[in-house]
């Protein structure tokens, strides 16, 4: 079976789109990081700011949601911050390669790729949770 042939032309334009393609995930990375970074510690802010301002005096058998929805936005800041240092050693990793002229390994790269991935998917989790427990505090205490 013969390989198919393609224009010159049409490999250029292929690598040039995965050029951009890549520049916009980087960037989509890093706006996603940030906006997950100002949603958590927004998402605190505002349990403490409606804690003090609306519920002084919140029902006694509602401090646990109150206390899981800090913690759950504290585990998406954290999740968050361990996943920036992931991807800052796995840049340091592939460039002390690229240094020494060899590859990174495909292996290597995807389990980096993947505990990346899951970091951030956990951020996610962790935020929703927060939320969703937050929710259930501001019902518990202003329908009472």
């Amino acid at each position: 079976m013969k390989k198919k042939k393609w224009p010159k032309e049409y490999i250029s334009h292929l690598y040039n789109s995965r050029i951009v393609l890549e520049e916009r995930h980087y960037q989509d990375s890093a706006n996603f990081d940030k906006l997950l970074t100002t949603l958590a510690s927004g998402g605190l802010g505002l349990t403490l700011a409606f804690f003090e301002a609306v519920v002084p005096e919140p029902d006694p058998n509602s401090y646990r949601l109150l206390f899981g929805s800090w913690g759950a936005f504290g585990l998406a800041l954290v999740t968050i911050l361990i996943s920036y240092l992931f991807s800052m050693r796995a840049r340091e990793k592939i460039l002390a390669q690229i240094d020494d002229a060899f590859t990174t390994s495909n292996r290597d790269r995807w389990y980096r790729s993947k505990t990346i991935d899951y970091l951030n998917i956990s951020s996610v989790f962790f935020l929703i949770g927060g939320i969703i427990l937050f929710f259930l505090f501001v019902e518990a205490n202003l329908i009472h």
